[in-house]
């Protein structure tokens, strides 16, 4: 008994010590899965009505299958809105939040838990606003055996430690907070936006970001942590701090021309370590063309008449997007009249520079 009690007074502690330094997260977490004897222990947020997930701090999971669970099946875990409706803080087993028989049914479980032999869930939520929520979660495999109500009540007194430290360290609620309103702002932007924290894991990112991650040209996103190529984030997260603002410009691979990287501190009072940064990428090859949900927002365009508008972009003549679409010359010269009357063109080249325009995010001082 009393090495348990010093072993939960060591979790105690270093769950604590992350709320002063976020980086001992990971450490804090491994503590929390030796005392419950489980195989991986998480912080995860998931915003239901967007079927996204974040995977703020981990410990056990191989980042292969926290990456996978990201892109593949954050929107396909029935726990996820099982767990939304219990009290925060209340700890709950998968046989308590769904029969079991439909858990390992499910595609989650076939596919993400059967590979990495997880059997069962102990997780309680510790953050909840209207659809997004917050929970700490530790996993067992087959060979460790399902958790008991012993266990649960061990877990009911970390996770309550777990939920004052995030609330000290300002580590969750305030952070999302923030990035879903940058979000609302940036989300219809040509330019890649991206929010990140202090330790560089990565708030939120908009359509653009994403596009230009996926080509790892100038960076990737790994685990939801950003590294930019030539670029020192702790060097850049320095001067956000001192000075509020970094600029630098940044090659991309292939890339012919320099990219500008500004960053800045999303904050109206003085730069600390619980406000996020904004990062815009300009100068990017082929940044002249907007999205398409800006596109169908500012001027009400039809998807036929965008793929138009992105072919004049790309230098296409009518007669070359008529072949590239299948479609005849005279319905692409109708869609680009359209398009013209819709955005005030007065001619096809007014048209190609107002689009091209369009993509500008900020004015440069």
């Amino acid at each position: 008994m009393q090495e348990e009690t010093k072993l939960l007074s060591a979790v105690i502690g270093d769950v604590y010590d992350a709320a002063l330094d976020p980086d001992a997260w990971p450490r804090a977490l491994a503590s929390i899965s030796a005392c419950t004897h489980s195989a991986a222990c998480t912080i995860n947020y998931h915003d239901i009505s967007k079927g996204t997930a974040l995977l703020a701090h981990e410990h056990g999971t191989d980042p292969h299958f926290s990456r996978l669970y990201v892109e593949r099946y954050a929107d396909k875990n029935p726990l996820v809105a099982a767990i939304m409706t219990e009290a925060v803080g209340d700890p709950k087993r998968v046989r308590d939040l769904v029969p079991s028989h439909a858990f390992e049914a499910s595609q989650l479980y076939l596919e993400w838990c059967a590979p990495q032999r997880y059997d069962d869930l102990l997780g309680a939520c510790i953050y909840r606003q209207a659809a997004r929520v917050g929970a700490l979660a530790v996993v067992r495999r087959v060979e460790d055996g399902r958790y008991s109500d012993d266990d649960v009540d061990l877990f009911a007194t970390i996770g309550a430690h777990v939920h004052r430290s995030l609330s000290i360290g300002d580590h969750l609620a305030l952070r999302r907070a923030d990035a879903s309103m940058f979000g609302s702002i940036v989300d219809r932007l040509a330019t890649a936006v991206l929010l990140i924290d202090h330790a560089g894991w990565v708030l939120y990112r908009n359509e653009a970001a994403d596009q230009l991650m996926s080509s790892q040209r100038l960076g990737r996103i790994v685990n939801q942590k950003l590294s930019l190529t030539g670029v020192d984030l702790q060097e850049l997260v320095a001067s956000v701090t001192r000075r509020r603002f970094f600029e630098t410009a940044i090659s991309g691979g292939s890339a012919e021309r320099g990219i500008k990287l500004a960053a800045i501190a999303m904050s109206a009072g003085p730069p600390t370590r619980s406000n996020p940064i904004a990062i815009f990428l300009t100068g990017l090859p082929g940044s002249a063309k907007p999205s398409e949900s800006f596109l169908k927002t500012a001027y009400e365009l039809t998807p036929a008449e965008i793929r138009v508008a992105f072919g004049l972009l790309a230098g296409l003549a009518p007669a070359d997007i008529a072949i590239a679409s299948g479609l005849s010359i005279a319905t692409v010269r109708s869609q680009i009249a359209s398009v013209r009357e819709k955005t005030g063109a007065g001619t096809t080249s007014d048209l190609i520079r107002l689009l091209s325009a369009a993509s500008a995010p900020i004015v440069s001082s």
